[in-house]
């Protein structure tokens, strides 16, 4: 076996191993340089071998594997959104489906003798290698300050709280779950007719965390207002954080 087809072999079982860690490693600290190899150079490496003839281990070479890399990626996010495939294991068997389809026609055109053809490589001048480790840095200090500024904001933390009714008898279910940053403190009030009927206080809930409870609702005259409850956060009782309502008895 010729050494170029060794190193197809040796790419493509690093592929595969990629995209498996990626899918089975429950570490996302672990998972990390896979996804980073397998959505930042194996694919356009692949695409390069495929077209070029053979493999290029050049400072260009990387450059231009890591950007058709980005493409791809960017394509299989496309198709992924239209098949509602989105997620960790999508991500892995797509990008490991392009990078192995790259190998495969890169196999194929060297088993027709197409190596023996070379190509010849764009050169970098120092000034565009220069150009190009000044917008690398940019775009590292931009994903820095970004990252600090994302964490510091909460817009996707958040307080599940819901009310439904359970049955025709009366029966009502009443639930918290903690969506926040942090360990978070709850009281609990329940109205009926505009009169505190049931109050929780003091419940503790842990980041994803749930509370639940159940009472039972009265037999509720014509015209009743129906059942209003409120959440409070970290024993503030100045705001209201959530509410929640059925605007008709659950009896009814």
């Amino acid at each position: 076996m010729r050494s170029g087809d060794k190193a197809i072999y040796v790419a493509a079982l690093a592929t595969v191993a990629c995209a498996a860690g990626v899918i089975a490693i429950p570490s996302p600290a672990l998972r990390l340089p896979l996804g980073l190899l397998l959505a930042g150079y194996l694919p356009g490496s692949a695409v390069l071998w495929a077209a070029f003839r053979s493999p290029r281990t050049t400072l260009t070479g990387l450059i231009f594997a890591a950007g058709l890399s980005i493409a791809a990626t960017v394509l299989c996010g496309f198709a992924l959104h239209f098949l509602g495939a989105m997620t960790r294991e999508g991500w892995a068997i797509a990008l490991c489906t392009v990078t192995l389809a790259g190998l495969g026609l890169a196999r194929i055109r060297r088993s027709r003798g197409f190596e023996t053809r070379p190509y010849p490589w764009p050169r970098l001048r120092p000034v565009q290698a220069a150009m190009l480790l000044g917008a690398a840095g940019l775009a590292l200090a931009a994903v820095a300050i970004e990252r600090h500024q994302t964490f510091a904001r909460s817009e996707f933390a958040y307080t599940e709280f819901w009310m439904v009714p359970e049955s025709n008898g009366g029966l009502v279910a009443l639930g918290v779950k903690n969506e926040e940053t942090a360990a978070t403190t709850y009281d609990v009030e329940v109205s009926i007719d505009d009169t505190v009927a049931h109050v929780w206080r003091s419940i503790p809930l842990a980041v994803g965390e749930t509370w639940k409870t159940e009472f039972t609702l009265p037999p509720q005259p014509p015209g009743s207002k129906g059942i209003k409850a409120w959440l409070f956060k970290d024993n503030d009782h100045s705001l209201v954080y959530r509410r929640v309502w059925l605007p008709t008895p659950a009896g009814d």
